[in-house]
């Protein structure tokens, strides 16, 4: 499939705190939505024979879809797990 590049690393995207928390899961499933769409035509250009120099932006592209994601959902979980509670 050709050279192997390294992806950059990422960086990840700070909690977004200033939305609610509906807010907040919106922008999570928007974010999820958009990667599981990269993800599938991912896969569809992996399994079609595609070139690595199509393949590695749809992968760089992933990754930064998923980026914000753990942040967000972490976020979401304190919400709902308070520290310190019983």
């Amino acid at each position: 499939m050709g050279e192997v590049r390294a992806l950059k690393p990422r960086q990840d995207a700070p909690a977004a705190r200033a939305l609610s928390t509906a807010e907040t899961w919106d922008v999570l499933l928007t974010g999820l939505r958009a990667a599981h769409a990269t993800m599938g035509e991912t896969i569809a250009s992996i399994e079609a024979g595609a070139p690595s120099a199509d393949i590695f932006p749809l992968i760089g592209r992933l990754d930064a879809q998923l980026a914000p994601v753990g942040p967000l959902a972490l976020a979401l979980y304190g919400d709902e797990h308070p520290a310190g509670a019983a």
